[in-house]
């Protein structure tokens, strides 16, 4: 089993070369790289990640695809989207992570509207991603207290968004810390409805609400997902997602070396 990170939480005050050869000597293999689509350099950016990641024995599990929920993107997010689909293919990434939440704007919910816009939206990544052996990975999400309800934050919307591509391309990202979120403590249950599809994950803690703390800060059932993860026969990276503060340096190298060490407690224990 390989442990990775999302590195856009070691970069908040690390150089990407810092980051990179402190997340490799905690003992991490992999990587969950969100590409900087926005800047008009990006592709050279990425580039020298990768580069400095395969220098120091890391790779690129997978990418995070732009939202556009919160309007981040505005008219540029079906460019953006194509630019993290090529970053994915060109940085050897097996999965680009989406969220299967984008919605009409100024129309009134309907869950039928919702997963027609967000499957004709990915239908042509999907099918590219069959060409190319990568695949878009939907991601768990959570209500997030936005006046439009969320699409996918429920399990039956997820599953039905995933099966409508009737691709082995489109897959399913199990961010534990947004079902603990969204479904307390249904959330074990709510895991077993999509283990067929999870192939790769965001692994993060809380007690609630969405504050990507280090697995067992929380109140998430560990024991029980990783027993239901290897019954299933899991074997893609065991990937952490961190959010929130802004470490220095010194703290930083010890908490990564702490990160390894539960994620390797939980998963073997």
């Amino acid at each position: 089993m390989d442990y990775g990170i999302n590195l856009g939480y070691v970069t908040k005050k690390l150089s990407a070369q810092k980051a990179i050869e402190m997340i490799a000597k905690a003992g991490f293999k992999a990587l969950d790289y969100t590409p900087p689509v926005k800047e008009h350099n990006w592709h050279d950016s990425m580039t020298e990640t990768l580069e400095c990641a395969q220098k120091n024995g890391l790779y690129i599990a997978q990418t995070h695809g732009p939202f556009n929920r919160y309007g981040s993107y505005g008219n540029n997010h079906l460019e953006a989207i194509d630019r993290a689909y090529r970053a994915t293919v060109e940085l050897g990434a097996k999965y680009m992570v989406v969220h299967g939440d984008e919605y009409p704007a100024n129309m009134p919910f309907d869950a039928e509207i919702a997963l027609k816009h967000n499957h004709d939206l990915y239908l042509p990544y999907v099918k590219q991603a069959e060409k190319d052996g990568v695949k878009i990975a939907f991601e768990t999400v959570f209500e997030d207290g936005k006046p439009i309800r969320r699409f996918c934050s429920k399990s039956d919307e997820l599953k039905a968004l995933i099966e409508s591509f009737n691709s082995p391309s489109a897959v399913c990202c199990w961010d534990f810390g947004h079902a603990y979120a969204e479904f307390g403590d249904k959330h074990v249950e709510e895991l077993k409805k999509l283990i067929q599809y999870v192939e790769c994950t965001h692994v993060h803690d809380n007690h609630g609400a969405d504050y990507h703390e280090m697995p067992f800060m929380g109140n998430t059932d560990w024991d029980s997902c990783v027993k239901i993860m290897k019954e299933a026969g899991y074997n893609g990276v065991f990937c952490l997602e961190y959010v929130y503060g802004n470490m220095p340096e010194f703290v930083m190298e010890k908490y990564l070396k702490l990160s390894v060490e539960v994620c390797d407690y939980m998963w073997n224990q």
